[in-house]
């Protein structure tokens, strides 16, 4: 039942029960391997399409959303529809959008909220409750103690943070910069913050500081 529904589209690939089942518009380019991988993709665009699911369920919603790469063990990219420009590797990654475009998402359910563009996560659960916020970048996941780099995230935007535990508690602020082990670790509202080191600002809650080194201004809380 791999590509059952085309009669015309040309170029395209198609692997494994019901693989691009819906698949009968103009534009050729899409590759889909796996159970139900690409199921409803259809696009009648004159673009080339250039789309890959790889695994099982692997963008399964998306239809006319092209230029895609959802590839993991089951579930990346599930429920795009229209987005277009994104790339998911590692289950459930992406998993949450619909037409947002210009993401990449990379490990187990990173980005798995996401409905907004533009994010950047790598790492397992990176970004993970991340909804609406955009141009956040998140290099960092997830441990048996400690959460992923920006894992509360919801609608904060402009954000940096890399490595495990960074800006982890995050949720609408902006504009905040993390690198190191927990750096930033409890903030949750405070913006235009930087820190750089291993806990470095770990208690800030405040707004405007700047913290370079190992554990420097740790406690402050202001």
């Amino acid at each position: 039942d791999a590509l059952r529904s085309n009669t015309t589209a040309s170029y395209h690939t198609a692997v494994g029960y019901q693989a691009l089942y819906s698949q009968n518009g103009s534009a050729g380019g899409a590759s889909a391997f796996g159970y139900q991988a690409g199921y409803s993709y259809y696009n009648s665009g004159s673009e080339s399409t250039s789309s890959l699911f790889v695994g099982y369920k692997t963008g399964y919603n998306t239809n006319t959303g092209h230029d895609n790469t959802f590839v993991g063990g089951a579930f990346a990219g599930y429920a795009n529809t229209s987005g277009s420009f994104n790339t998911a590797l590692g289950t459930f990654s992406l998993y949450s959008n619909t037409t947002a475009s210009y993401n990449t998402a990379v490990g187990w359910s990173a980005m798995y909220s996401n409905t907004t563009g533009q994010n950047t996560a790598y790492g397992a659960g990176a970004l993970y409750t991340n909804s609406t916020g955009t141009a956040n970048t998140a290099l960092g996941g997830t441990t048996s103690t400690v959460s992923s780099a920006l894992n509360a995230n919801t609608t904060g935007s402009y954000n940096v943070a890399v490595g495990t535990g960074a800006l982890t508690s995050n949720t609408t602020a902006s504009n905040n910069t993390a690198v190191g082990y927990t750096a930033l670790y409890t903030n949750t509202t405070g913006t235009s913050l930087t820190a750089v080191g291993y806990q470095a600002l770990y208690s800030n809650t405040g707004t405007g500081n700047t913290a370079v080194g190992y554990q420097a201004s740790s406690n402050n809380s202001t």
